[in-house]
């Protein structure tokens, strides 16, 4: 897999503020390794930046919560945007019902407000556009062209269909990570509970007994001593240690290393490759078939997307698209994706039938990506039980070693 390198440096965001070329306001936020590449990239868009600043994020865990609860939202306001305009409600119409409906207050505002926008003659697509952490570029430049084309109906129609299968994708993945985490965590509490309040009750009775006691007795004992004398110096260091691992991944410098490194984990590294695959084959076909130019579908998938590993491979292969380059022949450089893939793009490419190519590759990638979660959830749940096992029984026959010694001594068997 080739590096792609700390010259083209890590992604950070920066917030724009810029014009077009009818002196049109907008505004966002983009990924870029400096502000001059930000600038270069909002350039290239066709704006002439006024103002541009780095954005600084939540901590990890606000932020992804933040990022589910925009990815749901979104998911629902266009299925329910693509029913009433289907309806022939106009777009301005269905805003002002969905501000009735909604209940969440920051919603309820934000619809509102692109409500007054569109009613004052802006575009949905530019109203939308001022809510950067809420709709995606690739939302709002699909909703573009759906109002550019006159087919907004069908374009919101195909784009909530992406969503929620996107969606489910991102449950599926997100389930089977979860999943041991909760094991794992459940089982360091009972073990907890154990060492703190179980095992106190028995140390008063095996020093009683005047014996020497069994090697797995003394460990637990050492471990039950250590966490009654260090147990909060310890959470704090590890609660330091997080906060530090949060801060490494934050900086771009390191990120795009550590999500190329997840993506060569053994089985794991394999379904997130073919998980990004997946998103990336159904996203481009989407984009592609709305009429956008390929250089400027791989901008948006550069916006779009979470690796920041990919982030920079987008805009290596937007780069080599510009001069003129293929797709499959770019990506084949990279080795990241399965060979097969780059001959289905290089087939697609060739016959022109790209966008039903990369349909079928999603396909494929669906399945596959369901295949190696059966697998790895297959292995992890027997390992995690396993594990919970071994620790519980390790300290209950640690408990109960020194009780059955001491009452063979005393009977004589």
């Amino acid at each position: 897999m080739e590096s792609l390198g700390r010259g083209e440096g890590g992604l950070a965001a920066y917030l724009y503020k810029a014009y077009d070329g009818q002196g049109h306001s907008a505004s966002g936020v983009i990924q870029a390794a400096s502000q001059r590449q930000a600038a270069e990239l909002v350039a290239g868009q066709g704006l002439y930046v006024v103002e541009m600043k780095r954005s600084f994020s939540l901590p990890l865990p606000l932020h992804w919560l933040r990022r589910q609860f925009h990815r749901q939202y979104v998911m629902m306001f266009c299925r329910q945007c693509a029913v009433m305009v289907k309806a022939g409600l106009p777009i301005s119409e269905c805003l002002q019902v969905l501000a009735r409906e909604e209940r969440n207050g920051f919603y309820q505002g934000m619809v509102e407000n692109l409500s007054r926008r569109v009613q004052e003659g802006q575009s949905f697509s530019a109203s939308l556009g001022k809510y950067p952490s809420v709709f995606p570029p690739l939302v709002v430049r699909l909703i573009h062209v759906g109002e550019v084309s006159g087919n907004l109906d069908a374009v919101l129609e195909e784009l909530a269909g992406y969503l929620e299968a996107a969606y489910k994708a991102r449950e599926k993945l997100v389930t089977l990570m979860i999943y041991p985490m909760i094991l794992l965590t459940v089982t360091l509490l009972v073990l907890l509970f154990l060492l703190q309040f179980i095992l106190p009750t028995f140390a008063a009775l095996f020093l009683s007994l005047h014996a020497e006691l069994p090697l797995p007795t003394r460990l637990l004992l050492g471990l039950q001593a250590f966490l009654h004398d260090y147990g909060y110096g310890l959470l704090v260091g590890m609660g330091i240690l997080a906060l530090g691992a949060g801060s490494i991944y934050r900086n771009q410098r390191y990120r795009w290393q550590i999500d190329g490194w997840l993506l060569r984990i053994p089985l794991l590294g394999k379904l997130l490759v073919y998980s990004e695959l997946l998103r990336f084959s159904r996203t481009l076909a989407l984009l592609l078939s709305s009429g956008i130019r390929m250089d400027q579908a791989l901008l948006i998938l550069h916006e779009t997307t979470g690796n920041a590993y990919l982030q920079q491979l987008f805009l290596r292969l937007r780069s080599d698209i510009q001069k003129g380059g293929t797709l499959a022949a770019s990506l084949e450089q990279r080795e990241i994706f399965p060979a097969v893939m780059m001959n289905l793009l290089a087939t697609g490419e060739l016959t022109g039938e790209l966008e039903m190519i990369l349909e079928k590759m999603a396909d494929f990638c669906r399945e596959e990506a369901d295949t190696l979660s059966e697998r790895l959830r297959a292995l992890l749940e027997p390992a995690m039980i396993l594990f919970m096992g071994c620790l519980v029984g390790f300290v209950i026959f640690a408990v109960a070693m020194p009780v059955l010694d001491a009452m063979t001594a005393y009977t004589g068997f």
